[in-house]
């Protein structure tokens, strides 16, 4: 009888732990399901979202649940840096794409967009382009239950760096909501 319970708690447990779509949580929940499930101390709430002061990756960030009509679909960090030298936003880049490689595989989409190429061949200068706003940087995943997009921009006076985690159907619905826009007029 024990072994039969331990059996079932045991398959419970990995039917639990594999329907969570990020961390603690999975797509669709409510606000006071996330709360009840996230371990971070709340720090702000809004009636679409929840922030979390947390750190990813040794790096300082805050942690957004946003939720549309109720339900859970979309969660970012938004990292807080500031560096003397811009190349340290690229190392930084870099380590968490590493670690985003590790947990799912190549990006499917990787983009270097140059507004202005006068850095383009100077790798050092890289970070200086970053800052002035010259240069972004993405890398997307695609899974099964989530899309993560890595990204990193600079408006020539702060420097961007986030990772969103959607909800696939969430993200394919929106998708289609801003083609159906764009193509509205023609």
């Amino acid at each position: 009888m024990k072994s039969a319970l331990f059996t079932l708690g045991t398959i419970l447990t990995t039917i639990w732990v594999s329907a969570q779509d990020f961390k603690t949580v999975s797509w669709g929940m409510t606000m006071e399901q996330v709360i009840e499930a996230e371990e971070i101390k709340t720090y702000s709430k809004a009636p679409d979202s929840i922030n979390y002061k947390t750190e990813m990756a040794g790096l300082p960030a805050v942690l957004v649940y946003i939720f549309d009509e109720g339900e859970l679909v979309k969660a970012k960090y938004k990292f807080n840096l500031e560096y003397l030298d811009p190349n340290d936003y690229i190392r930084d880049y870099e380590m968490l794409k590493g670690r985003l490689v590790d947990k799912y595989g190549q990006p499917y989409d990787t983009e270097v967009s140059w507004q202005n190429d006068r850095y383009k061949e100077d790798r050092m200068k890289w970070g200086t382009a970053l800052n002035n706003g010259n240069v972004v940087f993405y890398d997307r995943w695609k899974g099964d239950f989530n899309k993560v997009d890595l990204g990193m921009l600079g408006d020539g006076s702060r420097v961007y760096l986030h990772i969103h985690y959607y909800d696939v159907e969430y993200a394919r619905i929106m998708e289609e909501k801003e083609a159906e826009k764009r193509t509205k007029d023609l």
